[in-house]
């Protein structure tokens, strides 16, 4: 299979990390926001995000549903005002769903414009490929927050065919949660962050 591929140089990338990866449970960066896993009373086996501050849990409130099966990872915004919920699987693909802070621990989710969409349109432009949905298998994943919890770093991976070609994507940019926009000068994360993690 012919393989083209568009991905940016990542050498002393500086960025802060504020994602958890514990499959149940965890907390935001700040340990202001909590959240849980708990399982739905449907067939399907989706389970439910609930979010709480208070000890006990008085004020959990339901962010969204989710496959939760393994691939589940929530990042926190370091302001606590936005939330990027990664999930799916290798036979799913993985996508990020964004949800921004209305009031207390009440979360909207951000569907327009669709990020794995648009994540998926400009790493196959930058490829030099017909700019259209077109992965049979598409991996979009939220690497980091910005310190200033206006961007996140994205990485967008994928394959399917173009005519009776095969081919594939990797690539990795930025997203202004606030407009809606791409960027793949990386420079801009650099200059929001402060501390170097490792990518993936």
């Amino acid at each position: 299979m012919t393989r083209f591929f568009a991905s940016a140089a990542l050498t002393a990338l500086l960025v802060h990390q504020v994602l958890c990866e514990q499959i149940d449970e965890g907390q935001s960066l700040s340990g202001k926001i909590h959240y849980e896993l708990r399982s739905t009373p449907s067939k399907d086996g989706n389970k439910t995000i609930w979010l709480w501050s208070n000890e006990g849990k008085s004020d959990a409130k339901q962010l969204c549903q989710t496959e939760g099966w393994g691939n589940l990872e929530m990042h926190f915004a370091p302001d606590d005002n936005w939330i990027v919920v990664q999930d799916g699987g290798a036979s799913l693909g993985i996508r990020c769903r964004l949800f921004k802070r209305e009031h207390g621990l009440a979360f909207r989710e951000i569907e327009k414009p669709d990020l794995n969409a648009e994540a998926e349109i400009l790493a196959l432009r930058t490829a030099g490929l017909p700019a259209e949905e077109m992965s049979d298998h598409r991996y979009i994943r939220c690497l980091a927050w910005s310190g200033d919890s206006k961007m996140i770093l994205i990485k967008a991976r994928g394959n399917g065919r173009v005519g009776k070609v095969g081919v594939g994507f990797d690539w990795i940019g930025i997203y202004h949660v606030q407009d809606g926009r791409f960027s793949d000068d990386l420079s801009e994360f650099n200059r929001s962050g402060v501390d170097k993690v490792p990518l993936e």
